[in-house]
């Protein structure tokens, strides 16, 4: 957590000074301290709240135990807070209700902190409940930014013994009736209970059912927790559900979904309880769970999802209900990357109805579900070879057909298609697919060299997706352009900042099918930066989305799905990574070739870029397939100065100049661009070694926060200048290169001074090198013996990005195998906080 501390282990003195230091300055963070060292504790408390903290003091006891978040709820409800959040029992929730509840738990600390500084004391984090054992470290990091301090003791136990088992209560027969009933009663609830409910519930009085929720209380067997009830142990609690008869069980079911309906609980909490007794043809359940699935799509749509599905299987019958159901519900399973279950869907549904504009419509949706831009293509073609079918979905159509031939360079079509679209669009006055137009409009100028008019109208794009009122996940990939558009035009800070936004909003609500767009922008804005490990994290991390949710390897077939490999190819050749270089080759050479002419062409120049830094080089055969090869439209146009520099070893002068006669003209055809006039200045001062336009461009690269493309112009204006002058010049190229882990970089940089007679050291050395995050992980589950294919189900990843984070790992400590990485772990004792 930004401005707070972590550590293994900490004194009581330390702890207390580390603490009040940090809440006197209002930040956050967390201390992780031995049990020992919280003997002072209460003097902490006293002091924080003498400070004007509010403290909240998660004390594990018999009573909260049973309740998920119960430690949490006893300690807001001690501050006077509102909770907004039921109290459920700990044991079996469901994945989508534990979120929601980790959610409103945010929320209601958020709100804390609105007042004054948060203390958050866990006094033994193995004593907690299963819910916050397992939320603790997801709910330390939700307060980055927020006056939050945590203070925890011990680790999380999942697999501590939370109860003991009664002799006693084994047997329903060693109850009286009533607490035999009260008992089946509990164990069938969705949410804990109160004696109010339990009344209404068993025909019983509430004092009749206060005496026996008494008396089970002093047997050990429930405990309470602000007035409702929960089991203290789970076993015994499925031991009296699975005794209650099925038909007893499933109209009990009912009665409590409605008890808990007027209760006003959580549609997540009714929509689970839903599910799990509804029968085909029982439509009030199905009309609940897609009320659910309307009150949840904002928040959680995977949770929404959950509940519309159910619902869909309920219906015996097709009818207008279910199929109004099925549009509501393919947005969803869009934004949450649920292909198949939509596939399903639209067999299920439409698959008999027969009419063409029907017809259409689904085809239109399947186009959406499909990861490859060039399926995408297919099913929009398709579809509108259909005769009849209204200009509205037409134009949808068309507009997912235009964005995917983008991504996949076919200039020609998008062009032949393009005012036809915006045509209809406008006329239907469908702002959604006017965006997606527009911005695919935009994409086509910024690649033919017009950034002022992409500018435009990437802007225009974005107010008509404003005005449409959709979804920010239902307008992926598009959301991504213009934070793109900022970074290569001069802005990285603001494009990293509103990627950054974009992957906080989604995350929380499993909109899957963002991530992997996202995930490959960030990666795309921290190597423009120079952030390489971040950026190979986040490189790796799109991958492995992509896999994952779309089933799509690594590959350069549009430019959507090369972003990611892009990153980790430029990572590869200014790390001098052979390693991943070969891993790389070997991706491109398996990848099929004849998908469009743009993505031939950049296969084949990204093989030429990596056999050139591999050791042996380029083979003639290679060398004679780029030979007239026209340059292809980069995702970063400043990768031009990567193929001119490699063209011009291998002696391709005639296609050396025509780069550098392309790049003067788009400069001349916009003169307001930064990034035309450095692409320029840059290939014309190595071009003719015009010492003057090598300055400009190490000046337009700085503005252009470009660090490490200004190393390179410092390295080439370097060659131009002589004594002093040159060697300042190679210094600075070094110190950018050097601090960026840029190694072959600055390896050559390093031997040009050696020669000059001039020594540098390197910063970047093994044992200075900062794992990531990601290599952190995967580094503690290596030091356990766990294997590659192990790590990689452990941490859902492919095989192949653990492979790619161990080899960086390697690098940076020097280390050559799997047995001294686990002896220096060992020898080392670093956690996630000390490296």
């Amino acid at each position: 957590m930004s401005g707070g501390a972590r550590v293994s282990e900490m004194s009581p003195g330390e702890v207390l000074i580390s603490a009040v230091q940090l809440m006197m300055e209002g930040r956050g963070g967390v201390l992780r301290a031995q049990t020992r060292a919280l003997g002072d504790i209460e003097d902490l408390a006293v002091r924080a709240r003498e400070l004007g903290l509010t403290v909240l003091d998660l004390t594990p006891d018999a009573d909260s135990r049973p309740f998920a978040f119960g430690a949490f709820v006893r300690a807001l409800s001690a501050v006077d807070a509102t909770l907004g959040m039921e109290k459920l029992e700990a044991h079996g929730l469901a994945p989508s209700t534990l979120r929601w509840m980790e959610r409103e738990l945010v929320l209601r600390i958020a709100e804390l902190t609105s007042r004054a500084p948060v203390l958050v004391i866990v006094r033994d984090a193995g004593m907690l409940d299963e819910a916050s054992a397992a939320s603790l470290d997801s709910l330390t990091v939700r307060f980055d930014a927020d006056p939050v301090l945590w203070l925890i003791s011990g680790e999380p136990d999942q697999h501590r013994n939370r109860s003991v088992v009664l002799e006693s209560a084994v047997g329903l027969q060693t109850f009286s009736e009533d607490a035999a009933m009260v008992l089946e009663l509990m164990s069938l609830a969705d949410a804990a209970p109160d004696a109010e409910d339990i009344a209404a519930l068993g025909g019983l009085t509430t004092d009749a059912a206060t005496t026996v929720l008494d008396e089970l209380g002093a047997l050990g067997v429930i405990a309470e927790l602000d007035g409702t009830f929960a089991f203290v142990n789970p076993e015994l609690r499925e031991t009296i559900r699975e005794s209650v008869p099925v038909a007893l069980r499933r109209g009990t079911r009912h009665g409590w979904l409605g008890a808990l309906r007027m209760r006003g609980v959580s549609p997540v909490v009714l929509a689970e309880g839903a599910a799990d007794v509804a029968r085909p043809g029982d439509l009030e359940l199905a009309r609940l769970l897609m009320a659910a699935m309307t009150l949840l799509r904002d928040d959680d749509p995977d949770a929404a999802c959950i509940c519309g599905l159910a619902a869909t299987e309920i219906f015996l019958d097709l009818d207008e209900e279910l199929t109004a159901h099925a549009w509501e519900l393919l947005p969803l399973l869009w934004q949450t990357s649920r292909a198949e279950e939509a596939r399903n869907l639209t067999r299920r549904v439409f698959a008999d109805h027969g009419e063409g504009e029907v017809e259409a419509r689904v085809l239109f949706w399947l186009s959406r579900f499909e990861g490859s831009a060039e399926r995408s293509v297919q099913l929009t073609g398709d579809a509108l070879a259909i005769p009849g079918i209204s200009d509205e979905i037409t134009a949808k159509l068309l507009g997912v057909r235009i964005r995917c031939l983008s991504t996949l360079g076919r200039r020609a079509e998008v062009d032949r298609a393009l005012s036809r679209a915006i045509r209809l669009a406008e006329a239907a006055e469908d702002h959604e697919t006017l965006s997606r137009v527009q911005s695919s409009d935009a994409i086509r100028s910024f690649y033919a060299g017009d950034y002022a008019r992409a500018r435009r109208l990437s802007d225009v794009a974005h107010a008509s997706f404003e005005r449409s009122g959709i979804e920010a996940a239902e307008w992926m990939p598009e959301l991504i352009w213009r934070p793109f558009l900022m970074m290569i035009l001069g802005d990285p800070d603001s494009a990293l900042e509103r990627c950054e936004v974009l992957i906080s909003d989604f995350t929380p609500h499993h909109q899957l099918s963002a991530m992997r767009f996202l995930l490959a922008l960030r990666a795309t804005i921290l190597l423009a930066i120079g952030d390489l490990d971040q950026a190979q994290d986040a490189a790796l991390a799109a991958s492995a989305a992509s896999m994952r949710q779309w089933g799509l390897g690594d590959g350069a077939t549009d430019r959507l799905q090369s972003m990611s490999l892009a990153v980790r190819l430029k990572i590869a050749l200014h790390r001098g990574d052979v390693g991943g270089l070969k891993d790389i080759l070997q991706i491109l050479s398996s990848l099929e070739t004849g998908v469009s002419d743009e993505a031939d062409r950049r296969i084949a120049w990204w093989l030429f870029l990596v056999a050139d830094a591999l050791p042996g080089g380029v083979r003639a055969e290679m060398l004679s397939r780029i030979d007239g090869l026209a340059a292809v439209s980069w995702l970063d146009p400043t990768d031009e100065l990567l193929i001119y520099r490699a063209i011009r070893r291998h002696g391709l002068e005639a296609q050396a100049e025509g780069m550098v006669s392309h790049a003067q003209s788009r400069r001349s055809a916009n003169p307001e661009e930064s990034l035309a006039s450095a692409i320029a200045d840059h290939l014309e001062g190595l071009s003719d070694g015009d010492d003057a336009a090598l300055a400009r461009a190490v000046e337009g690269w700085r503005a252009l926060r470009r660090p490490l493309l200004e190393a390179a112009a410092l390295e080439d204006l370097a060659m131009l200048r002589s004594g002093h002058d040159r060697t300042d010049l190679l210094v600075g190229a070094h110190e950018i290169f050097d601090r960026l882990g840029a190694l072959r970089d600055a390896g050559r940089v390093r031997a040009m001074l050696r020669d000059a007679g001039r020594r540098v050291s390197s910063e970047s050395s093994s044992d200075q090198q900062v794992l990531s995050p990601a290599e952190q992980r995967v580094v503690e589950l290596a030091a356990q013996g766990l294997t590659t294919g192990q790590i990689a189900a452990e941490l859902f990843l492919s095989a192949h990005t653990v492979v790619s984070h161990l080899r960086s790992v390697y690098r940076k400590t020097g280390l050559r195998s799997r047995r001294e990485l686990i002896q220096w772990h060992a020898r080392t004792g670093l956690s996630d906080d000390s490296r």
